[in-house]
């Protein structure tokens, strides 16, 4: 069997695994709690990002 085709059957075996399935659901609402918390706390972070990227953007265009 090839790496691919192997790594496929093992893709395959964990998406039906219900402990995995488990721990990837919970994983998922930890991180949404957890991004939600810090917005909440910080505010200003996403207009802060957006500023980083125009500042990055700016760079990269400008240079020699």
């Amino acid at each position: 069997m090839s790496e691919a085709k192997e790594y496929r059957r093992e893709i395959m075996e964990a998406a039906h695994n219900e402990r995995i399935k488990l721990a990837l659901t919970r994983a998922i609402a930890s991180y949404r709690n957890n991004v939600n918390e810090a917005l909440r706390r910080f505010p200003h972070t996403l207009e802060m990002a957006k500023e980083v990227q125009k500042i990055k953007q700016n760079a990269v265009a400008n240079l020699d």
